[in-house]
Parts: C-alpha cells; structure tokens; sequence
C-alpha cells in the first residue's frame, strides 16, 4: 500500500478542516457534514474508491513520518485495524486517526449511527471477528484543542457499550481478577 492507496473520511461541521493541510497530495478524501459521527463515517467509507480508508477527525495534525509509519503497520499487518490508543482502561482504538481495509469495514459492518463511542463499538465487534487492534500512541498527531464533554457522557456510552455487549463485564471481572492475581505472585509477596 502507499499513500495514494488511502482516502480519508473526515466527519466535520466546521467551515475549516486542520487535518486536510497533513494529509499527502496524492491521497483522497472526503468531508462529510452528517449530524452524527457515525453517519459520517459510514457515508464516507460509501463515497470512498480506495483499498484503505483512514477516519481522521477534523482537528487533527500529523506528519509525512507519522503516516508513513502507519502504512508500513499496515503493510506488515494488513488484517489489522491500526489506530490511537484508547482511553485507559478501554483496550480499543479511537477514531481520530484509524486505518484499516475496505474489506475489514465490509466484514464488521457500518459503525452505529451516534454521535459518539460508535468507533469504540465497532472495535469491540471486530476483536470478537478476530481482528487485530494495533495501538498508536495518542501523542503520535496533533490534537487541537477544544472543549471535551461532560462526565456523564462517558457513563451513558459505557451503559451504551454493554446494553450492546454485555460479555464485556464478565471481560472487565476477568481482567481486574488477573491483575489482583498477578500482583500476588509479586516478589514482595514471597518468602
């Protein structure tokens, strides 16, 4: 794959994108202007004529290096979604700069059509395909600032993710449980 390979899909309701000016002259992209993020996306993956597609959120800045990085990810991984590490706890990718084949979009199906934690949800039903999440570290692009959500945004999506996924709290049970195990095999703890 090379740059020319890659359209980018960038949902935006702003009259001026940062991210077009990172983006190689010889990639594509679309700009779409749905109400939701996840409409966006899927209208953008829809308009797309490339193998690869990258979302890319509006307000991003990243360099020739960084995406040259990622495509040799991509490269070396091809059945992978490669994107920016999640939030901790969450082991799943965020969509402010992800990329993947068109033909892993078609396996997993559209993103939900809300406005935010669509990506979240998508990765979820992909590691469940099988799919490799590869995580990029958040600080690798530019995020320009701007106003974050509230709270209890962040607690709707989780009451959101399990409504849809209810095996991800025997998975969080699961994890907490090995780490408690594991921090008893701690060599403080033997004698």
């Amino acid at each position: 794959m090379q740059p020319k390979d890659i359209t980018f899909v960038i949902p935006t309701n702003k009259p001026k994108v940062e991210t077009v000016e990172s983006i190689p002259k010889e990639c594509s992209f679309v700009e779409c202007r749905e109400y939701t993020q996840g409409k966006a996306r899927n209208e953008g993956v829809k308009k797309s004529r490339t193998e690869w597609i990258a979302f890319a959120d509006d307000d991003i800045k990243f360099t020739p290096e960084f995406l040259a990085y990622v495509i040799q990810l991509a490269n070396n991984n091809p059945n992978s979604i490669i994107g920016l590490q999640g939030y901790s706890p969450s082991p799943y990718l965020i969509s402010r700069f992800m990329l993947f084949k068109r033909s892993i979009y078609d396996d997993i199906g559209p993103l939900k059509e809300v406005r935010h934690g669509e990506e979240t949800e998508w990765c979820v039903r992909a590691a469940k395909k099988g799919y490799k999440l590869i995580a990029i570290p958040r600080e690798s692009v530019y995020h320009y600032p701007h106003e974050k959500g509230k709270f209890k945004n962040e607690i709707k999506l989780i009451f959101w993710l399990l409504s849809l996924h209810p095996d991800l709290i025997i998975r969080g049970i699961k994890k907490v449980i090995y780490k408690i195990q594991k921090s008893s095999d701690d060599i403080e703890y033997q004698s």
